[in-house]
Formats: C-alpha cells, sequence, structure tokens
C-alpha cells in the first residue's frame, strides 16, 4: 500500500519532497537510550521510511535489528534491499542487518533483542510500527494520546536496558494530539 502511494506517477512532487526530506544522511548523531518516532499521516510509507533510516544505518556500519509487527520478514527483506540496491556501493562500509517478526509488546521486543544481542551486537533496532503495539499497562479507556504515551515510555525503558536507540513510527490523527 505505502510502496503504490510513493511510486505512484502522478505524485512526483511528493516523491521529490520525499527523496528531499529522506533522502540525505542524518545532520545529527543519534544517540543510544533514546526513542526516534516518524509521524505521519496514515498510508504515507511509515515502514518505507523505517527501511530507509534503518538503510542510512547499514551503511554507516551499524548492526540493525527490524522488528515488524505488521508485515512478513520477506516483506520488510524485499523492501530494504531495494534500498539498499539503490543507495549502497561496493566500497561502502555496510553493518549487519536482523529482521524479525515479532508479537505487538515490549515483552516481546525485549526478548527478541535479548536473543539477537546474545548472537551478535546491535546498534540500532527498528519498530514497525507504535500503533499496532500494545501493553498491559493500557487500560480500554485510555485513549490514543495516553497508549502512545505508555508505548513510548516502555519503549524508552527498553533503548535504555540495551543501550540502544530505538526507531518507530506512528500516524497522526485528525484532532488528535502527538
Amino acid at each position: 500500500m505505502s510502496e503504490r502511494i510513493v511510486s505512484h506517477p502522478s505524485n512526483d512532487a511528493y516523491r521529490d519532497s520525499w527523496d528531499r526530506i529522506f533522502g540525505k544522511k542524518p545532520a545529527s548523531k543519534f544517540t543510544p537510550k533514546l526513542n526516534h518516532i516518524y509521524v505521519a499521516d496514515q498510508s504515507t510509507g511509515l515502514t518505507l521510511c523505517l527501511a530507509s533510516e534503518a538503510v542510512k544505518h547499514i551503511i554507516d556500519g551499524k548492526d540493525v535489528l527490524f522488528i515488524s509487527v505488521e508485515l512478513n520478514t520477506a516483506a520488510v527483506e524485499r523492501i530494504i534491499k531495494s534500498y539498499m540496491a539503490e543507495h549502497v556501493h561496493n566500497d561502502d562500509p555496510q553493518g549487519q542487518l536482523y529482521i524479525r517478526e515479532s508479537g505487538a509488546t515490549v515483552e516481546t521486543f525485549r526478548e527478541l533483542l535479548a536473543d539477537v544481542t546474545s548472537k551478535g551486537k546491535v546498534d540500532v533496532v527498528f519498530v514497525d510500527y507504535l500503533d499496532i503495539c500494545t501493553s498491559s499497562r493500557i487500560q480500554p479507556t485510555d485513549d490514543v494520546h495516553m497508549r502512545r504515551l505508555i508505548l513510548d515510555s516502555e519503549l524508552h525503558k527498553l533503548a535504555v536496558e540495551f543501550d540502544t536507540p530505538i526507531w518507530t513510527a506512528t500516524r497522526s490523527e485528525r484532532g488528535a494530539s502527538i
């Protein structure tokens, strides 16, 4: 769904803007123990945005864990490989990429991260994406903002525990505060 929007021929201005914003390496160094959250409208390519950022980290020689809650491993791998084909040259240093499908709780992410780090290091984690995640701390009466605060807090604890930055994405909604 996201790929169709980004590659649609009538969206040239959108693609140019996207490339201008996300086609460059980040200007600042992202530090461990922090959460980085992309916010965008529904169906604007949040998975593509996270995949693009993951490729930038791989090119920089970082080992990346991409946890997909929504898409299967093959779909994520296909997206990331297409970005790699565009941006990686033979002389570019490359980190490792680990792609895992996972349940939608931070506890599941913790177990997965512990498993992957026991086999090697992980420099940065990507969780696709925040709105699908859940927590035992979330009550049925919690609104969207409260859900995001709780999940962000739990992801931050995970980032501190494993001393790694965590990237995720969330949808903006009309009338909702983020």
